[in-house]
């Protein structure tokens, strides 16, 4: 799709046609608006190739002027101090000074301006278009808007970065400069292997005063000194913002990592992840002092022993997601979370490789968990095609996407499945290297599957042709089948 778009500064109005074989469409307004859209066809590509050159004539003698490449001579205002840019600081949600901002830009010949308000624009729902612009612009303009952060993820929102992911060697290297290119930083995510220098980044980047405005700071690493890297995250009086901390493999003590989880430091934290550490029971008691929202607590030393635990935290009232997958908490735990009225609220679920068995998913499905849950991960237990059509019963009534992975279900398991009231409320069904052949699929391609959005069976013996025949049964199912 070809693009133009013009501004007339002195009289503050934009002017922008995007076009492709035939069809063109214009949109004409005030800056700072989304204007008005008009479409045209034409009986040829030459015909409207040839009415688009006369549109831009017309408007360029009118004044206009086409917006240029910042690798020109131009130079960014976004570079420059602004009054309104330090006014977005202060106001980020205020999407009216955005827009204002992208007028400023887009005046001096800065194509980030476009780039805001056609963000600006999807946030509020957008259009192809706008999606088809904004890629455009991303592919042309994402190198020198990185102002020199080589290999740094940056995701971007209503305009301006909010996210980034990148290495610990990034974050030693360019640490200082992550807030220049994104003043608007709110998600952080660092990831890091084994290496003695993990360290002593975490300790420049925590010396940031920008760190109280992260809402979201993920740490996934494997480190030599943990107990450092936890004194270093201590070190930093408040997280003011922060929302949802994560400390993957970390490898601290339990006293350690509760211990800063648990601090006033952070005092809007709701969302937690611990995921990769060696944390047992004992830790959920002091966890569970602080009203969670979502909890990943999976692969850590959690075992039927000690998931009573779970029992006294009556503090996760509030508790929306819950992953305890890689425990061993078998059927003992599923008991828990059934008799653990509090959970009433959990609506996402992972119980992936707990050694979890059909008779343990009757006892939680008891529960209130079991009447809200909504998603739920069950892949790598050994259910079965009992544990398929004790699931296919309506077990879980409000369930739309469920993950059986590895769950040694067979044809017959999946027959099951997919032989029940459950199968008609499903929009996503995870069943990856269950050993389905040619005749699980006969009955895939036999049902009749009314919400069905998403659909992976990859890692199973389909037979010749099996993925096109489930293709064909499914149109309107994204279906995922790799070998």
């Amino acid at each position: 799709m070809k693009a133009h778009r013009l501004v007339h500064p002195g009289k503050g109005r934009f002017w922008e046609v995007h076009w492709e074989g035939s069809q063109t469409e214009t949109t004409s307004g005030a800056l700072g608006t989304n204007g008005r859209s008009s479409a045209k066809s034409f009986a040829s590509e030459r015909e409207a190739d040839r009415w688009v050159e006369e549109q831009l004539a017309r408007r360029r003698k009118e004044g206009f002027t086409e917006l240029t490449d910042p690798g020109s001579a131009v130079t960014s205002a976004a570079a420059q101090p602004s009054e309104l840019l330090a006014r977005i600081l202060e106001r980020p949600d205020d999407d009216a000074l955005r827009s204002v901002y992208a007028d400023e830009l887009s005046a001096a010949g800065d194509p980030r301006g476009e780039f805001i308000q056609v963000q600006l624009a999807l946030a509020k729902g957008g259009t192809p278009i706008h999606q088809h612009r904004e890629k455009e612009l991303l592919e042309r303009f994402r190198v020198p808007w990185s102002q020199g952060l080589r290999g740094v993820d940056l995701r971007y929102e209503r305009g301006f970065v909010t996210e980034m992911h990148l290495k610990f060697e990034d974050l030693e290297q360019y640490v200082g400069k992550l807030w220049q290119v994104a003043p608007l930083l709110t998600r952080l995510h660092v990831n890091a292997e084994y290496s003695s220098r993990v360290t002593m980044a975490v300790r420049e980047l925590v010396k940031r005063e920008e760190l109280k405005g992260l809402t979201e700071l993920h740490l996934n690493m494997v480190a030599w000194d943990s107990p450092q890297i936890v004194g270093a995250l201590s070190s930093v009086k408040c997280f003011d913002a922060l929302e949802k901390l994560a400390l993957r493999r970390l490898g601290a003590s339990d006293g350690e990592l509760i211990e800063l989880v648990t601090t006033e430091r952070f005092p809007k934290l709701t969302r937690v992840d611990l995921r990769g550490n060696t944390l047992a029971g004992g830790a959920i008691d002091t966890l569970a002092k602080r009203p969670l929202v979502e909890l990943n607590y999976s692969n850590n030393r959690l075992g039927q022993s000690s998931v009573a635990q779970l029992s006294r935290a009556k503090a996760w009232k509030t508790l929306r997601s819950l992953d305890l997958s890689g425990n061993g908490i078998g059927n003992a735990g599923l008991r828990v979370l059934g008799e653990a009225e509090f959970l009433g609220n959990v609506a996402t679920l992972g119980l992936s490789d707990v050694q979890a068995l059909t008779s343990g998913l009757q006892l939680m499905a008891d529960g209130a968990i079991g009447k809200s849950i909504v998603e739920l991960d069950l892949s790598d237990n050994e259910l079965r095609e009992e544990g398929a059509r004790l699931l296919a019963s309506g077990l879980f009534p409000a369930l739309t996407t469920l993950d059986l992975s590895s769950a040694m279900l067979g044809d017959r398991g999946v027959a099951a499945l997919l032989d029940g009231p459950m199968a008609s409320r499903l929009t996503t069904l995870h069943l990856r290297k269950n050993q389905i052949s040619a005749a699980g699929i006969r009955v895939l391609t036999k049902k009749t599957l009314p919400k069905l959005e998403h659909l992976r069976v990859s890692g199973n013996p389909l037979g010749e042709g099996g993925v096109d025949r489930v293709r064909e049964a499914l149109p309107g199912v994204q279906v995922v089948a790799r070998a």
